[in-house]
């Protein structure tokens, strides 16, 4: 593995880092909006929604994901000569 794709790595795993916390911080500027519309509710559900929101997403997320065909195969070590 060479240095650019080392890079890239990266570079996804902290966009999906900075994406997630950027959800998670919208959702909750939302939630106190919320409740300040909606004095009726609850503040447990208002303090629960970016949670929950999160939650989903990596549901969402998680149902695209492919697994690795290997995966439940067991390993058969080979002999050493």
């Amino acid at each position: 593995m060479d240095f650019s794709t080392v890079s890239h790595l990266w570079e996804v795993v902290l966009s999906l880092i900075f994406g997630g916390s950027l959800l998670f911080a919208f959702v909750e500027g939302l939630a106190f909006k919320v409740q300040l519309l909606h004095r009726a509710l609850p503040y447990q559900f208002v303090l629960m929604l970016p949670y929950v929101v999160t939650l989903i997403a990596l549901v969402i997320i998680s149902r695209r994901a492919v697994m690795p065909r290997a995966l439940g195969i067991p390993y058969e070590r080979e002999e050493v000569r």
